[in-house]
């Protein structure tokens, strides 16, 4: 409070800081601001005397949900513009590609048609792709991330929304492009198609994709000598399919060790030179020893 940011990072009763209440600049209006941050379901067990008994809420998380939002709303006014502020997983809503994937499942899904019809715009957190929320009974929108957060994002714009809100009156939502920050993209090719390819990327950070014929060590080092911004490097090309073997690695001397490793990890055949140097390496060791 003592730089004008309220804090709410647990669920609290409305009267009991759970809705904020802020002016207008101009003291002509008043903003309701119900604050839900995320709610992990083992919470709802421990902070039960919020707004009730214990066995109201050894329920469904989208029951327990439900009704917090239902309490939550107790502390809207028709004199105010009132607002939702949520972090959780809103049913139909399309992910973005970088989020937790054990948040966002079906134990943790949360109804849209849950959420209050007497709040003013509900403005949700939690998924990355910017969208309006289908099925909601008020103007409800994710902002999304503002930047790309991982390469499952590398299609996405993102956006800010600005909201014109007054007491009793539909709002006016705005989705305003957001152009600064570094893009995410994705690199394929051959080395040689790559290289061509440098001149076009500009500041992105980069997820490149080799076509070889087989593992190549050092390539992602030459890649990035053209390509600095290259973050991750894989190359493709036809794996093998490795069998197992039934024999325990620590039963194995080094050299077969590494052998398994290797097919495991590349789907491939290593060369000649390349066991050769591990011999070499490995007598060292054994002299050392």
């Amino acid at each position: 409070r003592a730089v004008g940011v309220d804090v709410a990072s647990r669920v609290l009763p409305p009267d009991g800081g759970g809705v904020v209440e802020v002016g207008s600049r101009d003291g002509s209006g008043t903003l309701r601001v119900a604050c839900v941050p995320f709610v992990p379901e083992r919470r709802f067990a421990h902070e039960v005397d919020l707004f009730g008994s214990v066995e109201t809420w050894f329920q469904s998380y989208a029951d327990n949900m439900g009704r917090l939002l239902e309490e939550m709303a107790r502390g809207f006014r028709a004199d105010a513009v009132n607002v939702v502020l949520g972090h959780w997983y809103a049913t139909g809503a399309k992910l973005g590609g970088g989020e937790r994937e054990a948040t966002v499942g079906l134990d943790y899904a949360v109804p849209a048609g849950r959420l209050p019809a007497n709040a003013s715009y509900v403005a949700l957190g939690h998924i990355h792709r910017p969208q309006r929320v289908p099925g909601a009974r008020a103007p409800a929108r994710y902002a999304g991330s503002l930047l790309q957060l991982d390469f499952g994002e590398t299609d996405q714009d993102k956006s800010v929304v600005v909201v014109e809100a007054h007491p009793g009156r539909p709002v006016k939502a705005t989705e305003i492009p957001v152009t600064a920050g570094r893009r995410l993209v994705d690199v394929a090719g051959t080395f040689d198609q790559i290289r061509i390819l440098a001149t076009d990327v500009g500041d992105a950070y980069l997820r490149v994709f080799v076509d070889t014929d087989g593992p190549v060590p050092g390539i992602a080092e030459e890649i990035r000598e053209f390509l600095p911004n290259a973050v991750d490097v894989h190359l493709r090309y036809d794996r093998a399919d490795v069998e197992r073997s039934e024999t325990p690695l620590s039963s194995l001397r080094p050299r077969e060790q590494f052998l398994a490793y290797y097919r495991s990890f590349h789907g491939a055949e290593p060369e000649d030179a390349l066991m050769a140097a591990f011999d070499e390496v490995a007598a060292d060791v054994e002299v050392l020893a």
